[in-house]
């Protein structure tokens, strides 16, 4: 069952890269055979020697999509399934992925957090497009409020999933590959690369903030007076530096040769300098936090002179204090950075101030209360992966009356809950649990507790300001936070391979895991189905706007509709009365009698097993009235093409015509 539930999670995630790198060609053909290619270079490399495969998609981790603008002059976030994919093919390149590496404690919440995103993103991506697949290549077809086409939302929901799949596989292989290895194999193969990416991309913020706020930069953040770094968003740029900042030290602290120690400390001086320049208040929070951290270490190592790691680590610490200084003091009067953006917020020395800052900083806007919205919806398993950030907009049309651009929940956690319900977030609450009672484990008198206490200072800081901000919606920050995981246990010593379950504990773990991916599976299929399948979305909660697909008007009458095989149109309803008529123009139905079907906000109100040609029947069917929506759905089980018409709309099932009407008359069918 192990390795059946590593393959399943594993080809989950390459059918997700597949789909997600063809769709997100339609704007660059070459995209898809890039991604293939880059996939395929990356498992070659790696196969032949590992830190050659490693060296790409880590070197470029923090840079990739400023290489984009420099060789294609465009960016956009589908363009980072070349990098996705190459990042895929490294620990595809080793056997071990097949099998789960981590050990017990670590293995079940892992598994069950991979296999429900390995359920999620298929249904969610097939509630997107109605479970009929012939909707991908319907234009004009727009499944929010603010019009996104279902296939954009697709790529989204693939780029989600997909970060978080790779995470958990990279958190895995790692363990498998250097639990027992010497820590230089990782270092060489997977630290030292990362960490010349964030060198560059830091590099990059530095000179965008002192000399051309334009180069390079994305979206709106020259306008913001912010760097963005090699990243083109200056909150995930903030944040990555802000990682490193403290840890920098830990990357050359047992270095055998004095300039180790001075390439550390310009990196987290250099890394201190881009988090102020990106001008994130979390990225701030983070930085800081973590340096308090490494004075701590260093100055209790120092104080019990018990080796040189303590004096290396005071004389760091001391150096990144005054190098901090030196850039807050630069900062102080630089109207993009986070000063300027932190010292409005503090409140006055009275209770209510404080209060109203504690409560705006939960509630960040709308958007945690429409988290917590979408919780009280649907508390089983949530509105689905991905799915927060286009359905935001409609709650927030519904809560406030105004629609603010779609951005995340301001807290990973709430974030979570509010895409995966209480079921399908059993396994990421499990694997959080079980990592902090391993974070606030006491570290072992090893050659590595500095470093170990490093990394923890920055994981722990990442974890606390999560709560307000969620910086993990950036594929290249989760990636960073699952090899800091990784190098916090592997800091603490060697990962012994897990050792074999007894197989009646193993037999019931693995029960238990399906058990709970089969009743989140379950719960997320109602909701896709029924209150969050897209027509439905359209009618309730206020979202009302238009959404409509398989039907064709006729050129001289516009009340007179054909269907294709399945429609579903969602009208306004001015009176409380619909006159529905519906009849089939099928040349042979009177030889071959049609199956068709019509429904009413779900509820069937026709259906004729054997409808000839021509037949009309009208029903009165009760709708809500006051130009409300409702939907109206209707199939065939076959369709015909007029002679003549070879347009794409000539496929024709029933032929209806309907209006609304304030009431129906006497001795008519109703319903």
């Amino acid at each position: 069952m192990a390795r059946l539930t590593k393959t399943l999670v594993v080809v989950s995630l390459l059918v997700a890269e597949l789909i997600q790198a063809r769709y997100a060609s339609i704007g660059w053909p070459a995209l898809q055979w890039l991604a293939l290619a880059a996939f395929g270079a990356t498992w070659l490399l790696a196969r032949w020697k590992m830190a050659a495969g490693t060296a790409i998609p880590l070197g470029i981790a923090y840079v990739a999509p400023a290489i984009f603008v420099l060789f294609v002059h465009f960016f956009h976030y589908t363009y980072l399934s070349i990098w996705m994919a190459a990042l895929a093919g490294v620990p595809l390149a080793d056997r071990r992925v097949w099998s789960w590496s981590v050990a017990a404690r670590f293995r079940w919440p892992l598994a069950l957090w991979g296999l429900t995103l390995a359920v999620a993103w298929p249904i969610v991506m097939l509630r997107e497009f109605d479970f009929t697949l012939e909707l991908l290549g319907v234009e004009r077809l727009m499944n929010t409020g603010a019009g996104e086409h279902p296939v954009f939302l697709m790529s989204w929901v693939l780029s989600m999933a997909v970060a978080q799949l790779l995470g958990i596989l990279w958190f895995d292989w790692m363990v498998g590959r250097y639990g027992e290895l010497p820590f230089e194999h990782f270092r060489r193969e997977v630290l030292v690369p990362l960490a010349v990416s964030v060198a560059v991309t830091a590099l990059l913020g530095v000179y965008q903030i002192s000399v051309d706020l334009n180069y390079l930069s994305g979206g709106p953040w020259a306008r913001f007076k912010r760097a963005a770094g090699g990243m083109l968003d200056a909150n995930p740029f903030g944040m990555i530096c802000a990682m490193w900042a403290p840890v920098s030290i830990a990357l050359v602290v047992d270095g055998r040769r004095r300039w180790t120690l001075a390439v550390g400390t310009l990196l987290m001086v250099l890394c201190w300098a881009a988090t102020w320049a990106s001008g994130s208040r979390t990225a701030l929070a983070v930085a800081a936090l973590g340096t308090l951290v490494l004075l701590w270490q260093s100055g209790s190592l120092l104080i019990g002179s018990r080796a040189r790691i303590g004096r290396t680590g005071a004389v760091a610490g001391a150096i990144a204090a005054a190098g901090f200084v030196a850039v807050a003091i630069a900062a102080s009067t630089w109207e993009g950075g986070p000063l300027r953006k932190i010292l409005p917020m503090l409140p006055a020395p009275t209770p209510e101030a404080v209060r109203a800052l504690v409560v705006d900083l939960w509630d960040r806007s709308i958007y945690g209360p429409a988290a917590v919205e979408m919780i009280g919806h649907y508390p089983l398993a949530g509105v689905g992966v991905g799915s927060y950030h286009f359905l935001v907009g409609d709650y927030m049309q519904l809560m406030i009356n105004t629609r603010y651009y779609a951005d995340n929940a301001q807290n990973w956690y709430r974030h979570q809950l509010a895409e995966f319900g209480l079921l399908g977030s059993v396994g990421w609450i499990a694997w959080a649990l079980v990592f902090a009672v391993a974070l606030a484990a006491p570290l072992r008198s090893t050659e590595r507790r500095f470093e170990a206490g490093l990394v923890r200072g920055a994981l722990v800081a990442f974890a606390l300001l999560s709560l307000v901000g969620m910086p993990a919606q950036s594929p290249a920050v989760v990636l960073t936070f699952w090899v800091f995981a990784f190098w916090y246990l592997r800091a603490r010593g060697p990962l012994s391979p897990p050792a074999a379950d007894r197989p009646v504990h193993a037999a019931a773990g693995w029960l238990l895991t399906w058990a709970f991916v089969a009743c989140y599976a379950g719960a997320a299929l109602v909701y896709a189905r029924g209150p969050l399948r897209v027509a439905n979305r359209a009618v309730t909660l206020r979202y009302e706007f238009d959404y409509q697909y398989g039907l064709s008007r006729a050129p001289d009458d516009p009340t007179l509709v054909w269907t294709g095989k399945h429609a579903v149109i969602v009208p306004l309803a001015p009176e409380k009365w619909l006159k529905l008529t519906v009849w089939a123009d099928h040349p042979d139905a009177n030889d071959v009698p049609v199956n068709a079907e019509v429904w009413v906000n779900g509820a069937s109100v026709m259906r004729y097993p054997s409808m000839p040609r021509g037949v009309k029947s009208t029903k009165y069917v009760l709708v809500p009235g006051g130009n409300k929506r409702f939907v109206l759905e209707a199939q065939v089980d076959r369709t015909y093409r007029p002679e003549g018409c070879d347009a794409a709309d000539c496929e024709r099932g029933l032929t209806m015509r309907w209006e609304l009407v304030p009431r129906p008359p006497e001795q008519q069918p109703v319903r």
